[in-house]
This record gives structure tokens, sequence and C-alpha cells, in this order.
């Protein structure tokens, strides 16, 4: 009966220590608000997590320009792995190039994002993704330009 108690008690204190540590939990501090982590990619990486579990991510690529991973929470329903996404920022569509996992499961920038989206991600108040008409993803861009300045030397 003891081990049963202590069980039960070491399975609460592991929930309660996930649930209350982000980073542990595999989820951000404050979702919707952009943030930046000094730690990953070539100068950073500046990111968002949506509440349906969607990720953006931004940072400097190998060939020293900007790239732009989705990681969406369902797998985008794709034809082939190069596709286009379009990225509507407050109101304004750009197509920007993706070359996706053969799942759908994450898409990366296939070229450097034009200055315009860039700018956008960091101007703009949020940004819907879709593909082939269909909704992907939409994120809120609050904290997106200090998360996104951070990584001025491939902007």
């Amino acid at each position: 009966m003891a081990t049963n108690r202590l069980a039960s008690l070491a399975a609460l204190l592991l929930l309660a220590v996930l649930t209350s540590n982000p980073s542990i939990a595999g989820q951000t501090k404050n979702p919707n608000i952009w943030s930046f982590n000094p730690a990953i990619g070539l100068e950073g990486q500046a990111s968002i997590v949506n509440q349906r579990g969607d990720r953006l991510d931004a940072e400097c690529g190998n060939g020293g320009g900007p790239a732009l991973i989705l990681i969406p929470a369902q797998a985008i329903p794709i034809v082939t792995e190069r596709t286009a996404l379009t990225f509507s920022i407050d109101g304004t569509a750009y197509n920007v190039d993706f070359q996706c996992s053969t799942d759908g499961a994450t898409c990366v920038t296939f070229g450097f994002p034009s200055s315009n989206v860039i700018k956008g991600l960091q101007m703009g108040n949020t940004v819907e993704i879709g593909a082939k008409e269909v909704p992907v993803a939409s994120f809120s861009l609050t904290g997106s330009n200090k998360a996104i300045a951070h990584l001025a030397s491939c902007l």
C-alpha cells in the first residue's frame, strides 16, 4: 500500500514538474509571442508556437541568408516536396517557395524568402499560411520584430 502511494506521489510530482516548466514539456513560455534563442542555428533562432502547436522559425541559413522553417501541428497535404506556401501578412499575400518533407510534417524555405516577407513578418500583426488555398497555420507577430532583428547579419 505504501508502494502504491509512493508511485502515485512520484507520478504527480513528475506531472507537476512537466507542466510548470515549459522547456521540459516542449512548449514555449509565452505561446503566440515570438522569442529568440541564441543557441540554435548559425546566428540564433527567432520562433513562435501557436496555441494549436504549429511552429514557425526564422534563422540564418547555410547560404548566408534568412531561412524560414514551418513545423505544422498537422502535416501539410502536398503533392510535391517543393511547393509554394502563401504567407498572408495582414491581408497582403506572398508566395514563398518551400522544400517539404515527403510527409508534409516539416517545410524549409527553398532559396531565400523575399525581403518583403521578412519585413512583413517583423512589422505585421498576423500571418496566415496556406497551401493551395488550404489554411495551414496562423501566427501572431507580437514580438517578431525584436526576435527577428537578432538575425541582422543575414537579413
